[in-house]
């Protein structure tokens, strides 16, 4: 919470500096009907689609006087239904409606009567194909509205996760994406749509463009001399292994009160968002700078893809917020300290800047183009469930290992192909089967082998034990593997 004594413009401020949301979550009520043209639009998307594991066979549009229009359905099973928008979009929440080829019926707001159509193989065969997930941060998050690159470790189906939750629309989360600084973004079929139409899955940034910052030192910069308007400056350095393609909005501020609520020397704490960064060894803590006390970097459980440049004050000094300057692999974050009080009364040019800144802040009848992808999911299929038989039998880890590796890669090309959502959740099932199956195993293995008699080839179990770290999401038996790696080295 912000400190009750801090005046009304500061708070505000303070509110627009660092991005701090205000209010309660909107109501809304969704209506029955829609206009003639999207009743169209939505009889003709739905005909011939599922409901309840019934055909939908007919579609017919209903006028409800000035009130506007709804739909009559038409099922196989001989039976009739009227809907209204209301209901149409429950069921499209709950997934009661599916439409021809596995399509999927989103309604991106609750209080109109719009809708999209994902086509989720489409998505599917985006994210298994992907090595660059490109992350649009949302509300609440202070990195709002800002677009990171990350590197894709995995992209799966969220049942075989184990994930069940649904996203703030209610939609079903169905996706994991997970990307190699351990964090994972839990999508729902509307997001998936929404990544679609910003090609958010992509192979076209660099690898080294992906991979996170890592952060060398941190300097303190001194107070500098007094300006014309009574304002001096001083600052915090971040320097980073490499040139820093991020604009200063990349790198908002959080100000929060600690517990306790007195006065006292560093009562709050302000916090820069560093993305996309990890600690590069140890950077040690800035015990005083002028105001700010205990300057350190921190690390998050929860948040993996940052860090935090962290410090406590009192709030009275903040009376301008801090700006950030990008140079080359250098971040400097410069606060400043008002020796001239009468620059407080200045509030327009400061609002200005501020707001300047802110500113800157399945169906039954399929096509051919998809019984030619059944036909394909099929022998892809079925090539990797024999590969994988093969190396279950298999007696030599290398042997066992090539084979499943053959495996994987034919059930990630079923996937590629599936039609129904049987298809996908077979695929991905199988192939995350092996991805927990092999690493313990190799590791096994090649303890094993270290600890028996004979020659042993050092450069052949070195690549088993990379293949194993790459696979695995156990932190435990990846630092098994590393250590392993630097035995063979020796």
């Amino acid at each position: 919470m912000i400190h009750p004594l801090l005046h009304s413009r500061f708070f505000l401020s303070l509110a627009v500096c660092f991005g701090l949301a205000l209010g309660a979550p909107g109501l809304w009520a969704t209506p029955k009907y829609t206009d003639r043209e999207t009743a169209m639009k939505l009889a003709e998307a739905l005909d011939k689609g599922m409901y309840n594991g019934n055909l939908i066979t007919s579609t017919f549009i209903q006028d409800a006087g000035v009130n506007g229009h709804y739909l009559r359905v038409v099922l196989d099973n001989n039976t009739s239904e009227d809907w209204t928008l209301d209901k149409l979009q429950q069921y499209a929440r709950d997934e009661r409606v599916r439409l021809r080829g596995n399509n999927i019926l989103l309604f991106p707001s609750p209080n109109a009567g719009r809708f999209l159509v994902l086509d989720r193989a489409r998505f599917i065969r985006s994210g298994l194909a992907a090595k660059v997930y490109v992350k649009t941060y949302q509300d609440p998050d202070p990195l709002v509205g800002q677009k990171i690159p990350f590197a894709i470790h995995t992209f799966n189906l969220a049942e075989v996760e184990g994930v069940t939750a649904r996203d703030a629309f209610g939609y079903p989360i169905r996706y994991v994406v997970e990307m190699t600084n351990g964090r994972r973004d839990l999508l729902s079929n509307l997001d998936a749509y929404r990544v679609l139409e910003e090609s958010a899955l992509t192979t076209d940034l660099s690898e080294q463009e992906v991979q996170p910052y890592v952060l060398q030192e941190i300097k303190a910069h001194g107070l500098s001399d007094t300006d014309s308007s009574g304002v001096s400056r001083f600052g915090i350095e971040m320097v980073f292994n490499r040139s820093v393609n991020f604009t200063p909005s990349h790198f908002p501020f959080q100000l929060y009160e600690q517990p306790g609520g007195k006065k006292a020397k560093g009562n709050f704490t302000i916090e820069v968002i560093v993305p996309n960064a990890v600690n590069g060894g140890r950077l040690g803590t800035i015990k005083d700078l002028e105001y700010l006390h205990r300057i350190q970097m921190i690390s998050r459980q929860n948040t993996p893809d940052r860090m935090y440049l962290q410090a406590y004050l009192t709030p009275d000094v903040l009376s301008i917020p801090p700006t950030v300057e990008v140079h080359g692999s250098s971040v400097l974050v410069t606060f400043f300290k008002v020796t001239d009080l009468g620059v407080l009364n200045k509030t327009e040019r400061v609002e200005a800047e501020l707001r300047r800144r802110q500113a800157e802040a399945g169906g039954l009848q399929l096509s051919q183009d998809e019984l030619a992808r059944v036909a394909q999911y099929r022998e892809a299929f079925q090539k990797g469930r024999q590969l994988a038989t093969q190396a279950r039998e298999s007696k030599d880890i290398a042997h066992t290992t090539r084979l499943y590796q053959e495996a994987m890669e034919q059930f990630t090309l079923a996937a590629a192909n599936g039609v129904s959502d049987r298809d996908f959740s077979e695929a991905f099932q199988a192939r995350s089967d092996i991805e927990a199956r092999l690493p313990p195993l190799i590791v096994s293995e090649v303890r094993r082998i270290l600890n028996g008699k004979g020659d042993i080839n050092k450069a052949e179990l070195t690549g088993l034990l990379e293949t194993a770290r790459k696979l695995s999401k156990d932190p435990y038996l990846r630092a098994d593997a590393d250590q392993l790696i630097e035995w063979l080295k020796k």
